[in-house]
């Protein structure tokens, strides 16, 4: 997995959970800056592990202006991950209850986007 780092430096946290719930001390932890890349993989950063940005430095303002309503923030961290093709699931194909859970975001994404319209309308039929 790659992580980009944008905007007001930040403090990137390697934690393990042992319950649901709790969080154990840091595992690795490190400051990104602007611009950082970090590139992590394997079964310990991809499985036993969750990653999370736990502060985000206040000295540098750094106001991205988003247009989303009532959001406002100074840094923006991307992960991209390798999806295999076989776990990629239209929404069309998801069971009830999960295509329940992700509607809201389904009809926030389809005000801007061809695709997410499209996508749902095969569960709306409209």
């Amino acid at each position: 997995m790659a992580s980009v780092s944008l905007g007001a430096r930040a403090l990137f946290q390697f934690v393990a959970s042992r319950r649901p719930g709790t969080r154990d001390a840091p595992a690795l932890q490190q400051w990104l800056d602007d611009g950082s890349l970090q590139i992590f993989g394997g079964a310990r950063f991809k499985q036993q592990l969750f990653h999370r940005v736990q502060r985000v430095d206040r000295k540098t303002p750094y106001p991205f202006k988003l247009n989303v309503e009532h959001f406002e923030t100074r840094r923006v961290n991307f992960t991209f991950r390798y999806v295999p093709d076989e776990h990629i699931v239209r929404y069309a194909d998801l069971p009830a209850p999960a295509a329940e859970d992700v509607r809201g975001y389904m009809a926030a994404l389809a005000r801007h986007s061809p695709y997410f319209a499209a996508e749902l309308r095969t569960r709306t039929g409209g």
